[in-house]
């Protein structure tokens, strides 16, 4: 009778285990309570944000909403979404927040949400803000919330470019595209005047024209574009620039005074820790090659011993790099002199980027 017992109680378990499994395999099937109040994303006490790149980290904005009610206990998770249009297209998420009401951007955050939404920096722009919420783990039911829209001013960091475009590209080691073209670079984010880069122009056609690219450094078709118009940059205009001859060029444009340009430079190494040997008052410059396909300078097979040592243009100190002091990411035109400790047997000095120059030095095996 205990064996018979037994069995029976064994059974009720297996079938009550076998009936709470299903139930969990389908859950989303028999799951079906939703949000019974809907969602009220509250209006912004302000209708303009600018956003100064200067302080990333500080609060923007603070969204406020009403929670979800699913008539149940639930975890709910939150996400702010953010569109340049009210059907939300294509939304970018901006955040995401779990069990509660409030959720706040710092300036990078939302700087980031309206960039990649498809607002253009340095520009005001509209843009629309709704929360949508879930529960679970798995994201289940979601609910939106009505939109809002406000004014936005977002900026980039990346400096605004010029691209050189003109037949001596392809013999320059520029490739044929426009897009391939080098580029000079303005001295800071959100300022489109000045304008300063390295280039190299080789073969028979040295003639260029100026193209404007987007904030971000691309090359965008269609933007301004500046020919030679006695001698000035002016947009529009269908003269083109030229190079006096094949060489390596240090390129400044203004295109607030329309003026171009371009000083020849051949760069060496000067300095007891470099190949020269000694300093240019008792040794001469060590003169490096210019790589058109690395498109570096550089210096092989030589032999150093420890000391200072420092890049110069043309056999004198009026054009001269050294350390990043500014630790802005570059060297610095004027800096300090650098230091080598090692028996090195390459230089390089790449100035392709403009405004963002480097150095190194190795052993080659």
């Amino acid at each position: 009778m205990k064996n018979k017992l037994k069995l029976i109680y064994f059974l009720a378990v297996v079938f009550s285990l076998g009936v709470f499994t299903t139930s969990c395999e389908n859950d989303e099937d028999i799951f079906t309570a939703t949000a019974t109040d809907p969602i009220t994303l509250f209006e912004l006490p302000i209708t303009t944000i600018n956003l100064d790149p200067n302080n990333p980290g500080n609060p923007a904005v603070t969204f406020n909403w009403e929670e979800a009610d699913y008539g149940q206990p639930a975890s709910e998770n939150y996400r702010v979404e953010v569109s340049t249009d009210e059907a939300f297209t294509a939304p970018i998420s901006a955040t995401a927040v779990v069990g509660t009401s409030a959720a706040t951007l710092t300036v990078s955050e939302l700087n980031r949400a309206v960039s990649d939404a498809g607002l253009s920096p340095f520009e005001e722009g509209t843009i629309f803000a709704r929360v949508v919420t879930t529960i679970g783990t798995q994201s289940g039911l979601p609910v939106s919330s009505n939109a809002i829209s406000f004014t936005v001013f977002p900026y980039t960091t990346e400096r605004p470019r010029l691209y050189l475009v003109g037949s001596f590209q392809p013999n320059s080691g520029y490739g044929t595209e426009n897009a391939e073209g080098p580029t000079l670079a303005s001295s800071e984010f959100g300022t489109e005047t000045d304008y300063d880069g390295f280039v190299y122009f080789g073969g028979s056609d040295l003639s260029f024209q100026l193209h404007r690219s987007g904030f971000s450094g691309e090359y965008v078709e269609g933007n301004p574009v500046y020919g030679n118009d006695n001698g000035n940059a002016v947009e529009g205009a269908a003269g083109l620039f030229e190079a006096p001859s094949e060489g390596y060029y240090r390129v400044n444009v203004d295109l607030v005074t329309g003026s171009v340009s371009l000083t020849e430079t051949n760069w060496a190494i000067a300095g007891p820790g470099g190949p020269a040997g000694g300093w240019p008052d008792e040794f001469p410059d060590a003169d490096m090659t210019y790589n058109i396909e690395d498109k570096i300078w550089e210096f092989t097979n030589a032999s150093t011993s420890s000391g200072e040592y420092k890049f110069r243009a043309n056999d004198d100190w009026g054009l001269n790099l050294g350390t990043d002091g500014d630790n802005d990411g570059s060297l610095n035109f004027g800096g300090d002199n650098f230091s080598n400790d090692i028996s090195a047997t390459k230089f390089v000095l790449d100035l392709s980027n403009p405004r963002e120059y480097r150095q190194s030095i190795e052993v080659e095996d």
